[in-house]
């Protein structure tokens, strides 16, 4: 049965598991949920406020959707994971690969993750990734971010996309590779910097086959786990990935009714040089 969000508040009540991983596009009505567990992470941790996150992300909702786990027993929102998709025209324009040309400056031509030019491969952007204080720490056995994880990697695959980048706070990229036996790689030439409120932050790739690969062979048990599309235990619901697949699909139809100006120039300037100029005589 797809793991519906018309459902969710029935969920715990007709014997659902405690927790549900959900998808909903940035102009959904039930994107107030990831959202305010994204406004309260990043006030806490970082210091920014609910203007401050406005500002920062309105320019990417028409291609953002929220990745998000649910805690239906507590009726809140577990975890997030904001998911931006790249312009068509010049596979950039997300939230991390405008700030690494302004803050890093590297231009996303530049930008090579493991020695392969991102602009030559479909990804994603995970522009914020998020947990909340109350499952948190090696107490909790790091449920919730399992859910969250395998919610964003298992999507991401089944939608065609082997690959995400990020800029993640240092504590958060520690904490993510020594559970999961570093998935997270420093993009190529790129190190930390102060970033959104974070001391210190880095811009890192994920390559999901990699990870997998790799998984399978250190540590079997965490790749079954990590990269199942089925629940997880008794207390995970996985995300609809037919419903994820619905809502990236959209938003890259959508993007085929929008004059991207800026993606224009430079698509043009890109692939002017392969044009000759006409002869006079």
């Amino acid at each position: 049965m797809p793991n519906s969000l018309s459902n969710i508040d029935k969920k715990l009540q007709s014997g659902h598991r405690r927790f549900g991983a959900y998808v909903c596009s940035g102009h959904s009505p039930y994107a107030t949920l990831p959202k305010s567990l994204e406004e309260q992470v990043f006030l806490e941790t970082f210091g920014n406020t609910k203007i401050d996150m406005e500002r920062a992300y309105s320019p990417y909702e028409a291609r953002s959707f929220f990745l998000f786990v649910f805690d239906h027993k507590e009726h809140t929102p577990a975890a997030v994971a904001r998911i931006v998709v790249p312009e068509s025209i010049r596979n950039a324009g997300t939230k991390t690969t405008d700030d690494l040309e302004e803050i890093w400056q590297t231009p996303v031509s530049e930008l090579d993750c493991g020695g392969v030019a991102l602009i030559q491969q479909p990804y994603w952007d995970v522009a914020t990734l998020a947990v909340h204080r109350l499952y948190r720490g090696i107490a909790k056995a790091g449920l919730v971010s399992l859910g969250i994880y395998n919610t964003v990697m298992t999507s991401a695959m089944y939608c065609g996309v082997d690959l995400i980048v990020a800029v993640l706070d240092e504590a958060a990229y520690r904490t993510g590779n020594w559970q999961y036996h570093s998935p997270f790689s420093p993009i190529d030439g790129l190190g930390p910097s102060p970033y959104m409120g974070s001391a210190s932050s880095i811009p890192v790739y994920c390559r999901f086959s990699a990870v997998k690969e790799r998984l399978e062979q250190v540590d079997p048990s965490a790749a079954k786990v990590l990269f199942t599309e089925d629940n997880i235990g008794e207390l995970i619901e996985h995300v609809d990935l037919v419903e994820v697949e619905r809502v990236h699909r959209e938003i890259n139809k959508g993007q085929s009714h929008v004059l991207d100006i800026k993606g224009i120039e430079s698509y043009n300037t890109n692939t002017k040089s392969t044009f000759s100029e006409p002869k006079t005589n």
